[in-house]
């Protein structure tokens, strides 16, 4: 991911029902949890005015598995973002800016955009290939329990 890009994501509240639909999560924006020690997180809220669930951006390695960019050579999803999640876990994400894609022949295309929910197309002339990134990417979320 771009340094500078934020997630769009609808979340839950993990014991209930509750849900909020298109949260913004910026992982250069840290915020005290409150009531705790020194904790932080880029998401802070209250589902129905019980404790303080958080989202916090996970970078680096997860169990393993390396967070990386989806290439052409993978058939199957790739980890690209990890969230540490307490007492809410996220239901959907919505791509919307700041990506950036590579074509075969090495053309690097930094703005790629699907902020209002169009497909993003290009003519790639290096390679005399039409490019098409469909903006409803297949995703999953799935929960990794932490090393103890």
């Amino acid at each position: 991911m771009p340094a500078d890009h934020v997630f769009q994501l609808d979340v839950k509240e993990s014991a209930g029902s509750e849900e909020r639909k298109d949260v913004q999560v910026d992982p250069d924006e840290e915020q005290e949890v409150p009531n705790s020690k020194n904790a932080t997180a880029q998401l802070i809220m209250k589902f129905g005015g019980k404790q303080h669930c958080t989202l916090k951006v996970v970078t680096g390695e997860l169990k393993g598995d390396i967070i990386r960019a989806q290439t052409a050579d993978d058939t199957g999803m790739v980890p690209i973002a990890a969230f540490e999640c307490r007492g809410m876990e996220p239901t959907k994400w919505t791509p919307t800016t700041g990506y950036v894609a590579e074509s075969e022949a090495g053309v690097v295309y930094d703005d790629v955009n699907f902020k209002d929910g169009d497909d993003w197309c290009e003519y790639d002339e290096k390679s005399d290939q039409a490019m098409t990134i469909g903006a409803t990417i297949a995703h999953d979320f799935v929960l990794h329990k932490a090393k103890k």
